[in-house]
Formats: C-alpha cells, sequence, structure tokens
C-alpha cells in the first residue's frame, strides 16, 4: 500500500493592517479615498508638505492634492503615498 503525502498547506501572508488616526482609517480601500484631516495630520506629524509628499512618493503634485482633498485615487497612488509615509516616521510628538 502507497501512502499519498498531501502538499503543504499553503499560508497566504497577511496584508498589514491600514494606519488609523482618530480612530479612523487612513485610506478606505473599497472608495480609493483617503481621509483628507488624517492625511493632512499624518503629514504634519512628519513635518512634510504635500510637494514633499508628492516627491518622495514619486507622484504628481496635483495627485497628491487630490488625495489630500479626499478624492479617489487609484492603488498604485495610494501604496505610493502610504510607502513614503511609511519612510518617514513622526517627528513630532503626537498630541493627546
Amino acid at each position: 500500500m502507497h501512502h499519498i503525502s498531501s502538499p503543504p498547506a499553503t499560508s497566504y501572508p497577511t496584508l498589514p493592517p491600514i494606519p488609523e488616526l482618530f480612530g479612523k482609517a487612513l485610506y478606505d480601500i473599497r472608495s480609493g479615498r483617503f481621509d483628507p484631516v488624517g492625511l493632512r495630520f499624518a503629514l504634519l506629524l512628519r513635518e512634510m508638505t504635500p510637494p514633499q509628499l508628492a516627491a518622495e512618493a514619486g507622484i504628481a503634485r496635483s495627485t497628491a492634492y487630490k488625495a489630500l482633498n479626499g478624492e479617489g485615487v487609484g492603488d498604485r497612488v495610494a501604496m505610493a503615498i502610504l510607502g513614503a509615509l511609511g519612510r518617514h516616521p513622526p517627528s513630532l510628538p503626537a498630541i493627546d
């Protein structure tokens, strides 16, 4: 009798959580929109301006302002913005 072994179970990586500010998700994946207040606050904590965000994320300034105004952006833009924020830890203390 031959025993057939099953292949090892495949584990899928879990996605990192989307950052939250003020108890609200910074980015809503369903709508493709950033929370405008949360995104501006994230920039403030990092002492970044919208043009600096655009340069760091490799996106157009107009696209950065689109995200800052709460308009929908594509997945690649969202990943670029979240990546730029992730590379710059907050430099100002959080306000309690």
